[in-house]
């Protein structure tokens, strides 16, 4: 991993280096009308070059699986007292209960890193 991860930042350098400035400017392509600050086009450039690399070696110093699932666990008993809120209120009517718990179930919890890496 670390191989290719350090293969494509290099890369990506290069091709930015050899492009002249006109081709790097985002003003053409997408109608910005002045360039990023050089410290954000870097780490987009190696955001980019890199995908999730630097964030899998973050994650699998600091962030075990185990504390993901712990989150993972309190976020589900937060919805779950939701719910049972929900079924509580006096003031809203029944439709409305069940639009709200609808609502509720289609909720997209992202807890600390993703289920799969981008490569």
């Amino acid at each position: 991993m670390r191989s290719t991860s350090l293969r494509r930042a290099a890369l990506a350098m290069a091709v930015l280096a050899t492009l002249p400035a006109c081709d790097r400017s985002t003003s053409a392509t997408q109608g910005a009308s002045q360039q990023r600050d050089r410290w954000k086009r870097a780490i987009g450039a190696t955001d980019g070059a890199l995908g999730d690399a630097i964030g899998q070696l973050y994650v699998k110093q600091y962030f075990p699986a185990s504390s993901k699932a712990k989150v993972e666990g309190m976020v589900s008993n937060i919805l779950a007292a939701f719910r049972d809120g929900v079924d509580k209120l006096a003031w809203m009517s029944p439709e409305t209960k069940k639009i709200a718990k609808a609502k509720a179930d289609t909720m997209l919890v992202g807890v600390g890193y993703p289920d799969s890496w981008r490569d």
